[in-house]
């Protein structure tokens, strides 16, 4: 008797939920739009997006006001056909800023690797691309960035008054033959955030 209860309330639950769907496609002014004035909206609304991704624990008040997220990813959480058409839109206008993460391995498992799958801009510190790098001139240089499949602009921040030394220029030539433009920006990343 238990599982005709359970299947009951599943059933009327997926009913609700297609009705709500049909409600919102017949009166949301956006959704009665052509998916293609859709997509440009959303384009605009994603445009030069910044979204800070750090460890859950990092405490942000002794960082002195760090920078916040207060980017309009919440607009992927609206209703599903929203979700569904925006998302792959905002992945591509969208930068990712990792903050007090030190590894890239680290900012998959922190945003998770279908999110990185996406992820088309990342701007992130001198340190993070080289730092924790085991480097050895007899094998090849290793690709840091293997979870960003779709990554085709780097950013990278730091001090770069003193020259790049050779396992630094090795790296930066590993990923710029994978097709990723990088931009060495000379700045104090405490300046940025």
């Amino acid at each position: 008797m238990a599982a005709d209860i359970k299947d009951i309330a599943s059933a009327s639950a997926s009913r609700d939920v297609d009705e709500i769907t049909r409600d919102n496609h017949l009166n949301s002014p956006l959704l009665r739009l052509p998916g293609e004035l859709r997509n440009r909206i959303y384009a605009y609304v994603f445009f030069d997006v910044e979204v800070v991704a750090t460890d859950p624990d990092w405490d942000w008040n002794g960082r002195g006001g760090g920078r916040r997220n207060e980017s309009p990813i919440h607009v992927l959480t609206t209703c599903q056909q929203i979700r569904h058409e925006a998302t792959s839109i905002f992945w591509n206008e969208c930068t990712i800023y990792p903050v007090a993460i030190y590894t890239f391995s680290d900012v998959a498992s922190i945003m998770g690797e279908s999110n990185c799958a996406r992820i088309t801009f990342l701007c992130v510190d001198r340190g993070l691309v080289f730092d924790g790098i085991a480097f050895d001139f007899t094998l090849p240089v290793p690709y840091p960035l293997a979870d960003f499949p779709l990554l085709r602009k780097l950013d990278v921040i730091g001090d770069f008054s003193r020259p790049k030394d050779d396992m630094e220029d090795a790296v930066l030539r590993c990923i710029r033959a994978k097709g990723v433009e990088v931009n060495c920006i000379d700045q104090d990343l405490d300046k940025v955030w």
